[in-house]
């Protein structure tokens, strides 16, 4: 019985060690993105953001993004799951930014207006559901993950 449950448990895990175990070089990123149209233009006065959840590991999963405030519902601009982003624009300034999942996980970023930042959710094993941190991308990883992914759920998508 017990060989049977981990079975089951690495054919569930099998697709996650794959898929992290192949290496992509940034040249290769690079020529993978170099004729790649980002899917929204920068809004003048306003910096643009895109949450990126390229891993598909706990795929079904909502993490879900605020601005700010994770207990406002009024500052969420959406919310991910596997292969997916969002997009936001934010007026120049410093924020922290949220993902929530079966954790909270937080980070600051200051942007400035007319440039494009990248952040991504990266998913882990939870107790009972899948767990997240957020970290910063840089344009060419950024694009490559964003390339990767289809639009999620976006409630809002300009904060002051």
């Amino acid at each position: 019985m017990k060989s049977r449950w981990c079975i089951i448990l690495l054919l569930f895990l099998l697709p996650s060690i794959l898929c992290s175990c192949a290496a992509v070089t940034r040249e290769q990123m690079l020529k993978d993105t170099q004729d790649f149209l980002l899917p929204q233009p920068v809004k003048d006065n306003y910096a643009l953001i895109y949450v990126v959840r390229p891993s598909g590991m706990g795929g079904v999963v909502r993490f879900n993004i605020f601005v700010n405030d994770p207990k406002k519902e009024d500052m969420e601009a959406g919310f991910t799951r596997g292969g997916k982003y969002i997009y936001f624009y934010l007026a120049p300034g410093n924020y922290t930014l949220y993902s929530v999942a079966e954790n909270t996980a937080e980070g600051t970023i200051s942007v400035e207006a007319n440039k494009t930042y990248y952040l991504e959710q990266v998913p882990s094993m939870g107790f009972l559901f899948a767990r997240n941190q957020i970290k910063l991308l840089d344009e060419v990883e950024g694009k490559y993950s964003l390339k990767k992914c289809e639009q999620g759920e976006i409630k809002r998508t300009t904060f002051p």
